[in-house]
């Protein structure tokens, strides 16, 4: 087992990362060799990872830049690799971490896409699916996500169990492993109930994971995604069409009504007020409004 199978390992077994960070991780350190090696596939065998340095990153780093990589894309990289030569150091495979003294580089600050309230009303009352598993299913899906501002992840990995109904809570599986109590709607509610009254009658066995295809089997990441694109490209005009535009969207209007930002910090998940307070953007907006038509001076 090489040192690219042994990190993968870790990741699924002891950190217990989802299925869409794992392969987001293998594919960021397979393009790192193909870049670095020109025969990649000893690229992390033991011997050769112990002679990477500070300068083939930085070189790497380059690389990223020149083919007209995002920041956040490239920060993300950075942070696959620091993670595995960090883990490295853990297992003692390494006496340096190469990444020690490999800088950051700025992110530009994004406002987050979200779906206007209108928009959102449109797309939950009126889509239309082809079937009526397909209706039920794919409905629950985006009253879970809009109503809770689950992670795609999050959401595929809920299981029946999580499920307090008559409480309306779920409990989540988040990053780092920790677990949350997450409120849904009445809305949501009454989808799971009609959903999985729907697979009862027509004997579609649910063993564990709440979402499900037509045969019984839980619902994979790619399925859900194209979902919540298809939905999104009908009802919104944005540039953006993955689920995570729906957590955006839970965030914003959940502030914009006047909710604490502490509250929405722990039903997102998040480690730090920081990474909320991003959602802040249109309520700051209300507010500037709001003060040029009320204030005498403004």
């Amino acid at each position: 087992m090489n040192t690219l199978q042994q990190f993968i390992q870790y990741l699924r077994y002891e950190k217990k990362r989802s299925l869409h960070t794992i392969t987001a991780y293998e594919a960021d350190l397979i393009q790192f060799a193909n870049t670095l090696s020109p025969n990649s596939s000893n690229f992390f065998e033991l011997e050769n990872i112990q002679k990477i340095k500070l300068y083939d990153l930085k070189l790497w780093i380059r690389k990223l830049h020149s083919d007209g990589l995002q920041p956040s894309s490239i920060l993300r990289k950075i942070a696959s690799i620091k993670n595995f030569f960090k883990y490295q150091l853990k297992i003692e495979n390494l006496q340096i971490n190469p990444t020690k003294k490999l800088a950051s580089i700025k992110k530009p600050k994004r406002i987050p896409q979200f779906v206007p309230q209108r928009d959102m009303q449109n797309m939950l009352e009126n889509i239309q699916w082809k079937t009526e598993f397909e209706q039920l299913r794919n409905q629950l899906i985006l009253e879970f996500l809009y109503s809770s501002g689950l992670r795609r992840s999050e959401l595929l990995n809920v299981k029946i169990s999580d499920i307090q109904i008559d409480k309306q809570l779920v409990k989540v599986l988040g990053k780092g492993n920790k677990t949350r109590l997450v409120p849904f709607n009445e809305s949501t509610k009454r989808c799971i109930q009609n959903y999985l009254a729907y697979c009862q009658k027509e004997s579609i066995i649910i063993k564990q994971n709440l979402l499900v295809k037509k045969d019984g089997n839980p619902m994979y990441d790619k399925l859900l995604y194209r979902i919540v694109k298809n939905a999104l490209l009908q009802f919104t005009k944005l540039h953006k069409n993955s689920p995570h535009i729906l957590r955006h969207t839970f965030a914003t209007h959940l502030l914009d009504q006047g909710a604490e930002i502490d509250a929405v910090k722990e039903m997102l998940g998040h480690a730090n007020l920081a990474a909320t307070q991003i959602y802040t953007h249109n309520t700051l907006s209300k507010l500037k409004s709001i003060y040029k038509q009320a204030h005498p001076k403004s």
